[in-house]
């Protein structure tokens, strides 16, 4: 090769080098984008903000309650103080949270329970009294059994409730939850009869599912990959459509029921916080769910990668949800 043909080709790879240096640099460098804090409020927070979780250390919504709080703190220097409080599927969370003064010091774990712990009058407070100011995650919930289990599908496990009825045993996080209200769903569309156990504690109801004290799962396969590692399978799925990563898995839909709840997680707090403060803590929690870091969590817990809404748009669909629930409730 000639001396100016071998420069030529030497400039072409230190160009595509600082190419690729650029275009990786951009894929993986974020920055936080700037937010006011308001003039009434420049020193807010003064203090550690409270996270409370109404559920227990190492299940989906520690884990998304701790990751928000987690990048918060790196981004904004904003610490949050993740205290888990299990008890009475989410409700008394929810009570411990409605009466501490509203100032913004105080926020909370947002799903299912807080509107159908109200509808099932569990509580005095729902959605009347509190603002989702982020849906973080929405994830499908799935039936799940252990590799060695008898059952190939779905419809076995129906037709051999049908022939042994409540037999088998369902584990999941309380009664009056999302799960429940699924199982409710199958019984009327199928005549699915099994026996509905809860466990408010994740550790608790995984170890009764792998040590076989449970016969099925009801889980979202984020919360549970160290047993789909294991084999744990998946038999149906309460989704619109086929889920990514199991795609042999068939819809709730695809067996003629229109079951399609998700489990979708959020903050929220009391509605009678100032605007202001509410602003700026849902301005400060999207930008978080834009990092790369909150990103690949969402692809980790096999969530949806557009599950994210803020500010208004998470509380119109934390009504929606809310009107939905409360007329499935009433059939």
């Amino acid at each position: 090769m000639a001396r100016g043909e071998k420069g030529k080709w030497v400039v072409f790879f230190l160009v595509g080098v600082l190419m690729g240096f650029a275009f990786g640099s951009q894929a993986y460098s974020w920055t936080a984008p700037k937010i006011e804090k308001p003039a009434k409020f420049a020193d807010y927070p003064k203090r550690p903000i409270e996270f409370i979780c109404g559920w227990g250390v190492g299940g989906g919504a520690d884990l998304m309650a701790r990751k928000v709080g987690e990048l918060t703190e790196k981004f904004y220097g904003i610490k949050m103080i993740v205290n888990n409080m299990p008890g009475a599927g989410g409700a008394k969370a929810l009570d411990y949270s409605m009466r501490q003064p509203a100032d913004g010091y105080t926020i909370f774990f947002s799903a299912w329970d807080s509107y159908m712990n109200y509808i099932l009058r569990k509580t005095e407070f729902g959605p009347p009294h509190l603002d989702v100011l982020l849906v973080a995650q929405y994830v499908p919930g799935a039936y799940w059994v252990l590799k060695d289990s008898e059952f190939k599908s779905w419809k076995e496990v129906i037709e051999y409730s049908k022939k042994n009825p409540y037999k088998l045993l369902l584990a999941d996080v309380g009664k009056g939850g999302l799960g429940d209200l699924t199982l409710s769903l199958w019984e009327k569309c199928t005549g699915l009869k099994i026996t509905y156990v809860p466990y408010d504690k994740p550790a608790r109801r995984y170890s009764a599912f792998a040590g076989k004290h449970a016969d099925i799962l009801y889980e979202q396969p984020g919360d549970i990959k160290p047993l789909i590692d294991q084999g744990a399978r998946a038999l149906v799925f309460m989704s619109e459509s086929r889920f990514p990563g199991f795609l042999d898995t068939p819809t709730a839909k695809e067996l003629g029921c229109d079951i399609t709840i998700a489990l979708w997680r959020g903050v929220g707090i009391n509605n009678k916080a100032t605007k202001e403060i509410k602003d700026y803590l849902t301005k400060v929690l999207c930008a978080v769910t834009e990092s790369p870091e909150y990103k690949k969590f969402l692809e980790q817990t096999a969530a949806d990668p557009k599950s994210v809404l803020c500010g208004a748009d998470a509380h119109k669909f934390f009504v929606a949800e809310y009107e939905q629930v409360k007329a499935l409730q009433k059939k």
